[in-house]
């Protein structure tokens, strides 16, 4: 028997796989677990808008970037570093999302940094102060 993707995941894949062309490296069996096992953790975050997914944000908590690096698997409640592994989203979403992770995220254990791998910086890692990133999006 094969199983099936539901067609909220194949739209969360789709959106990934638009905005992130890196992904189409992997199997559609590899993505998908990717996404499952996010999920499943509760780190994970989309945006609707007019009824379609136009962002999906995919993360996860460690003790350090260097954990997250090492162990695509690693997580940690409490962990101290929420780790972006994938973050889909225009430009105008963007913002919204990382509110998200700020606002969800913040209630459990505090945290202490955002990191991941900019796409746009030849795969640089990137880690901000989670204060830098408060001040960001918070209104004044």
């Amino acid at each position: 028997m094969i199983a099936m993707a539901s067609p909220k995941l194949a739209e969360y894949r789709a959106v990934l796989l638009e905005h992130l062309p890196h992904l189409r490296n992997l199997s559609t069996e590899d993505l998908d677990l990717h996404i499952r096992w996010h999920i499943s953790l509760g780190c994970f975050s989309s945006v609707r808008h007019d009824g379609k997914i136009v962002a999906v944000g995919l993360y996860r908590r460690v003790r350090s970037v260097e954990e997250a690096e090492r162990d695509r698997w690693a997580h940690r409640r409490d962990g101290k570093v929420v780790w972006i592994d994938q973050l889909a989203a225009p430009g105008c979403v963007l913002g919204h999302m990382l509110w998200h992770f700020l606002s969800r995220e913040g209630l459990e254990e505090p945290f202490t940094h955002f990191a991941g791998h900019r796409m746009t910086r030849n795969q640089r890692v990137t880690c901000l102060p989670a204060s830098t990133v408060e001040r960001i999006l918070l209104p004044r």
